[in-house]
């Protein structure tokens, strides 16, 4: 483990370099109730909707890992920008809260991120 004690001042407070410089994801893995509950919650993010709850995602992708199961990931500049929009996450997750069986949320810094250019992959 590598310790940078590099420190930078904004807005009054101490902020440690990680913060700022670290490209940080999120990962959701939820089961849903049904197969039918898990179509119902991947529809509420269709058609640009889960761009609209956070713009300040740099990558949103939603992978259906079974028939009723979701693993969603979220990519953000920094771990001060996801902390962000964890009030909204969690709003969002509240209000779907009857289809949800279960959820488990990791997180942690991008260590590869490696996007081919021009690949034509896009939004759905």
């Amino acid at each position: 483990i590598s310790w940078n004690c590099r420190i930078f001042f904004f807005e009054y407070k101490l902020i440690p370099q990680t913060e700022i410089f670290m490209t940080f994801a999120r990962i959701n893995n939820v089961e849903l109730n049904s197969e039918s509950e898990a179509d119902t919650f991947i529809s509420n993010f269709t058609s640009g909707k889960l761009r609209e709850i956070f713009p300040e995602a740099e990558i949103l992708i939603s992978i259906r890992t079974g028939p009723s199961s979701v693993t969603s990931v979220s990519v953000y500049k920094n771990k001060r920008t996801a902390d962000s929009v964890a009030e909204r996450r969690n709003s969002t997750i509240e209000g779907l809260k009857s289809l949800i069986k279960s959820l488990a949320l990791t997180e942690g810094k991008v260590e590869i991120l490696d996007l081919k250019k021009d690949s034509g992959v896009g939004t759905f």
